[in-house]
């Protein structure tokens, strides 16, 4: 792709390598072939020297191959080729001593500036007088240039055209050519890897080859394995962990074994000394590097669980087993790994990463139920269909093993033709009860309602009040609610929105679409542990096929409910009731319905700077305010259509409060009225079990701070009762 720019005259030089008709060839001249196009792409940055060689010797086989053994010196090779152009024998010289191009060339000129032809012909009268001249030639400009290093080479002095042509790249750094004279012994290593890295953009190599001069060999024989691997580009990474040559060696032989060698060729710096990292932590295992050098985008995830302590052997085989899982493997450790047994459950069910991620509570119950998981497993129900809820909720059934399998096959399939469902254990409910519990799992879920209800989250109240997993919200339901009058029936059906936290945000809802039937009497939105109702959230009824005279909304929690983020709350129909098992703080909120307004809690009720208002559409327009210990009351405005206010708890206080004129009021304390009829007044007189006017109580704007005022403006209390709870 870098090289987009030479395109034609990359497939001109091919041209000269690939054959016309490729069925012709033998199996040898298809491998010869195939190595030629490979070396010629490693050496792409010669493609000016390949091309000019290509056009001149592209039908003589021999010269071509000449010219591809040797292209760490097919610029040497084109030069002279050049010159000796008229001179066929002189040519057949040259490309039999291919290998010495860069040294032939440097005595050639050196005889061309003597301009004697004597000389010229001595070079080129045969192998002998070649090497003869290159040798005498070579001497003469050796001791000339570098007497100082006489001795190295009169030693070496056979070879003196190759260490002349050599020397001469180091002539101005002194301390290069005192390694290189000081190692002559190495010269053919020296000279290969000069002419492989003889371009500027490698001097860098040149001078870490003389930085780790001791380590030529090892340097050549992986320079060697790489070039002869056409592998060119990936010297890059051998010079960049030059420090590290026995693990760069391993690497490679793991890559070779395993056939993945080309892998090098695309490795950053970074993934090379990732796969180095792993290797050290696994002593060289050659199949792990091997492995990781098949997955260089995976190597981060490797490297971090090759390193892990928490790992075992086993876990760690498991893991280059399955390097495709490596990034879920970490991140599932990372988050549940610290749970006791998690880690194992994860490596024992590497087949159900993803859904763990998904539903981290499959994990647990993996753990803690194994068999019965891989129950679930073989169902064949998949696990978007499954949830570790529905998984805990049928154990509670009492559902496992085979059970379990035929009940979750069921969910998957559905029963066939004249077929029942998967039969529960005696000890378990019907079938309908089964099926009603497998409806009811969004029950254990936390939702958001926002913009609009969802009706797959809706249930009757008989299939929500059936499941095991709401039983704190019935009974907080029961408890909150009115006790059923002897002789009359028990309130009707209705629909139900549950789940284990419930919040609704600010908006308007149409629950007409979710109510439910004409003869449901009330929706209910439930949360087993928090109800959060924010912002202004307007409740209608839009459909009046559904909605009655008697229709209502009800807000409950089991646990909490947090209204600290309302503003206000209303529904468009009959009554409106909010309840929690805690303490229910209504402050700052409004709250208004057709009808009636009812706010009530199992503990205590907080109401300051709130309106309870009632549309007076010919409705009860009616208030109920219940808590099981105290009412606290302060600054409660009711809206002048409300005829009805009741509160009952142990202990009633109350503080700036305006009731309605014509309003009947009836407040039930644990203990009741003092004397028959009176609450406290004033907080110095305050008391436990009473109701407690403690500051700037009002009727009809008339203030009731003593006795005297409570009788004369109530006539004796008309208006207002103080009862027992």
């Amino acid at each position: 792709s870098g090289n987009t720019d030479k395109a034609d005259d990359i497939a001109f030089a091919l041209s000269f390598i690939k054959s016309d008709d490729p069925t012709s060839l033998t199996d040898a001249q298809a491998a010869e072939e195939a190595t030629r196009e490979a070396a010629f792409f490693a050496n792409i940055d010669k493609l000016e020297d390949i091309m000019a060689l290509g056009l001149k010797y592209g039908e003589d086989e021999a010269k071509m191959g000449a010219v591809f053994e040797n292209l760490d010196r097919v610029g040497a090779i084109r030069e002279l080729a050049d010159e000796l152009s008229l001179y066929p024998d002189r040519e057949e010289l040259l490309f039999e001593n291919a290998d010495k191009a860069d040294a032939l060339l440097g005595t050639y000129n050196d005889v061309k500036e003597t301009d004697s032809a004597e000389l010229m012909h001595d070079l080129f009268e045969g192998q002998e007088g070649l090497e003869d001249t290159m040798k005498n030639q070579g001497l003469i400009r050796l001791t000339g240039e570098y007497s100082e290093y006489g001795d190295a080479i009169q030693e070496h002095g056979d070879r003196a055209a190759e260490i002349a042509a050599t020397a001469e790249h180091f002539k101005d750094d002194p301390e290069k050519l005192e390694k290189f004279f000081g190692h002559l012994d190495d010269l053919d290593k020296i000279n290969d890897l000069t002419a492989r890295f003889d371009s500027a953009a490698d001097q860098g190599k040149i001078d870490m080859i003389f930085d780790h001069i001791e380590d030529i060999d090892k340097i050549t024989e992986l320079s060697d394995r790489l070039e002869e691997a056409n592998l060119g580009t990936a010297q890059d990474r051998l010079f960049e962990h030059i420090d590290r040559l026995e693990d760069f060696e391993h690497g490679i032989d793991a890559f070779d074994e395993a056939g993945i060698l080309d892998n090098l060729v695309g490795a950053t710096a970074e993934e090379v000394q990732m796969i180095f990292d792993i290797g050290d932590a696994f002593d060289g295992d050659a199949g792990k590097l091997a492995i990781a050098g098949s997955n260089l985008d995976k190597l981060e995830d490797l490297k971090a669980l090759a390193e892990d302590d928490d790992l075992d052997a086993g876990k760690l085989d498991q893991v280059f087993a399955n390097p495709d899982k490596a990034e879920q493997l970490l991140e599932l450790k990372g988050t549940h790994g610290d749970s006791e047994g998690s880690l194992d459950t994860i490596f024992e069910n590497l087949d159900m990463l993803e859904e763990f991620e998904d539903d981290p509570g499959l994990i647990e119950f993996a753990h803690e139920n194994p068999e019965d998981f891989e129950s679930a497993k073989d169902s064949g129900a998949g696990f978007e269909q499954l949830s570790s809820s529905l998984l805990g909720e049928l154990k509670e059934l009492g559902l496992s093993g085979e059970e379990l399998e035929e009940v979750l096959g069921d969910l998957k399939d559905g029963p066939g033709e004249e077929q029942q469902a998967g039969q529960p254990p005696s000890e378990t409910p019907s079938n309908q009860d089964l099926i009603d519990q497998l409806g009811a799992v969004s029950l254990l879920g936390s939702h958001v309602i926002e913009e609009t209800i969802d009706p797959k989250l809706v249930l009757s109240v008989e299939q929500a009040f059936a499941s095991s997993f709401f039983e704190d919200v019935v009974q907080v339901f029961q408890d909150l609610s009115d006790p059923t009058p002897e002789g009359e029936q028990t309130a009707g059906s209705f629909n139900v929105l549950g789940g284990k936290t419930v919040s609704v945000n600010a908006g308007s809802y149409d629950i007409s679409g979710v109510y439910g039937s004409l003869d449901n009497g009330d929706f209910l939105i439930a949360a087993a542990d928090n109800l959060t109702i924010t912002g202004n959230v307007v409740f209608g009824n839009e459909n009046e096929g559904t909605a009655s005279a008697h229709d209502g909304l009800i807000l409950m929690s089991a646990g909490s409910i947090d209204l600290s983020g309302a503003d206000k709350i209303s529904y468009a129909g009959d009554h409106l009731g909010i309840g929690a098992m805690d303490t229910v703080e209504v402050i700052d909120v409004d709250l208004e319905a057709v009808g009636e307004v009812s706010v009530r809690s199992l503990d205590s009720l907080v109401i300051e700077n709130s309106a309870m208002r009632t549309t007076g559409n010919g409705a009860a327009d009616f208030v109920h305010l219940r808590a099981f210990e105290e009412i606290s009351a302060n600054n409660l405005v009711f809206s002048e259509n409300v005829k009805r206010i009741v509160m009952e708890a142990m202990t009633i206080n109350l503080y700036n409060i305006n009731f309605p004129s014509g309003s009947q009021v009836n407040l039930n304390s644990a203990y009741g009225p003092l004397d028959g009829m009176y609450p406290t007044f004033g907080s110095q007189n305050q008391k436990y079990g009473r109701v407690n006017f403690i500051e700037n109580i009002k009727y009809g704007s008339l203030l009731l701070n003593n006795r005297a005022a409570f009788n004369t403006h109530l006539n004796n209390g008309g208006g207002i009762t103080i009862g027992t709870k």
